[in-house]
């Protein structure tokens, strides 16, 4: 009897309901998001990038001699990777529309296509209609749907890692990750790393769901699995080095001196910056550095739709109680047939839990950052 599904199957992309519900949802919420693009009014922090971007373009164009993003922009810019200013800059050069309505709706439209990466995430790693459903929760989320339109530096970031963290998922669904796989993974960590210093964590879970390739192949073949194991290490270095490259020619801030050095400046830059400061939580003014236990349960009962509250509830539910299964039937099989056979189920398990790993690590910044306020996201830095 199978009770877990083999990380090497393949799942065919046929188009049922549920592929078709998910793109009739993105396209509804495309048709409505850029017609109503106009709305939104401008933020600080849009206010700002809007002078980035053409700067940051300048350099290039220059023939990297117009250093007026690094001397006449606000401080810290520089800091996080202009690839999307420069996009929005491109595009408003064209004059396709009212400056600011342009910059709302390529914002938009980027964000978008990170949600979109919520449906093959969650096919792979949870069923066919779990997309669609994942889709709609979070653009019925009104702090995420609102922010889609005026947060230049946090919706580039969500769709950059959302795609990157699919693209792990890729490479796990094969004990020796495919070259295609590996080189989508390398492509879409690296613009994760263009787009701010946060977007190092994909090395980690790179790494994570390769070590647990890794030890399957080990505990399966033994001595045996040396030529799997560095196939296994040489794709990890084939997505690491192209991610580095692509994230020093998009983010000019690395190219200015030794990239590394360039990127822990910035990296430290966010991991020390004073953020303490009074706001007021449920009626009661807390400081920033001494939050109270309810802040994050209290932000989701506050900006969550009810429906995705409910849901999440009857996830964990499950979660636990098929843990609890696999448990007691894992021990049965030991004290009944002996280490042999129970065995086999722990390693069947392994097998499941690697891809249920990968899978919900990479769930965790898309989804968090999705679900969760921006400010609150465990995936930004600052």
């Amino acid at each position: 009897m199978k009770f877990f599904p083999s990380p090497t199957q393949t799942r065919r992309w046929a188009i049922d309901g549920a592929v078709l519900a998910g793109a009739a949802i993105l396209v509804l919420a495309l048709i409505v998001g850029l017609a109503t693009a106009a709305d939104y009014g401008i933020t600080i922090d849009e206010f700002n990038t809007d002078d980035y971007g053409p700067k940051a373009l300048a350099w290039y164009t220059s023939g990297f001699s117009d250093r007026s993003q690094f001397e006449t922009v606000e401080f810290s810019l520089w800091y996080y990777g202009p690839w999307f200013q420069m996009l929005t800059a491109f595009l408003q050069s064209l004059k396709l529309g009212d400056h600011l309505t342009v910059r709302h709706a390529t914002t938009f439209v980027v964000g978008l296509t990170g949600i979109a990466a919520l449906l093959p995430i969650a096919r792979l790693s949870a069923g066919r209609w779990a997309g669609p459903v994942a889709v709609g929760l979070c653009l019925i989320t009104g702090y995420l749907y609102g922010s889609l339109f005026f947060t230049p530096i946090d919706v580039p970031f969500l769709a950059a890692m959302t795609w990157a963290m699919l693209a792990i998922i890729t490479m796990t669904r094969h004990v020796v990750p495919t070259w295609s796989a590996t080189l989508f993974a390398g492509v879409a960590t690296g613009l994760a790393i263009a787009t701010r210093t946060g977007g190092i964590i994909t090395h980690a879970y790179l790494i994570g769901a390769m070590s647990l390739c890794a030890l399957e192949v080990l505990v399966l073949d033994g001595r045996a699995a040396r030529p799997q194991l560095l196939a296994i290490a040489t794709r990890s270095v084939f997505v690491i080095a192209p991610a580095w490259v692509i994230a020093i020619a998009l983010w000019p801030w690395l190219q200015i001196g030794n990239p590394f050095t360039q990127f822990k400046i910035a990296f430290t830059h966010f991991a020390t910056i004073a953020t303490s400061f009074r706001f007021t939580h449920w009626g009661e003014a807390v400081t920033t550095d001494a939050l109270p236990r309810t802040y994050i349960p209290g932000q989701w009962v506050a900006r969550l739709p009810e429906a995705f509250l409910a849901l999440l509830g009857i996830a964990v539910f499950f979660a636990v109680a098929k843990t609890l299964w696999f448990g007691r039937i894992a021990v049965a099989r030991f004290r009944k047939f002996g280490p042999k056979v129970g065995g086999r189920s722990y390693w069947c398990g392994l097998r499941w839990w690697r891809q249920s790993v990968s899978s919900s690590s990479s769930m965790q910044p898309s989804m968090m950052a999705s679900a969760i306020p921006f400010s609150s996201s465990p995936c930004s830095p600052c």
